[in-house]
């Protein structure tokens, strides 16, 4: 197939006599065509790297919970009045369980 885009020739490949590609197929159907890229890390960059994807977990875990507590803190207030359960029931909404 050939795509023509303001003077850009583009050429696609497809293809479509192979019946088992679908989404469970592998993108990439000959490896060695990639190139293998050998890890120069130290082990404490190794374990340093998954210790600040950890903590940036835990902070975003802390971040969403704190979040909601500030909203039930909020709907309850002064400002809102909402009761408790309704605040309660805002929170669970937030939060996508599903209420009967």
């Amino acid at each position: 197939m050939f795509i023509i885009y303001e003077n850009l020739l583009l050429i696609i490949f497809i293809k479509m006599d192979d019946g088992r590609i679908d989404e469970g197929a592998p993108l990439i159907f000959h490896t060695s065509r990639v190139p293998m890229k050998i890890d120069n890390r130290t082990q404490f960059e190794k374990k340093l790297a998954v210790w600040l994807i950890l903590l940036a977990v835990g902070f975003e875990r802390l971040a969403f919970y704190s979040l909601a507590g500030n909203l039930v803190l909020f709907l309850t207030s002064d400002v809102i009045s909402w009761t408790s359960l309704h605040s309660v029931t805002a929170l669970l909404i937030f939060f996508g369980k599903i209420i009967d």
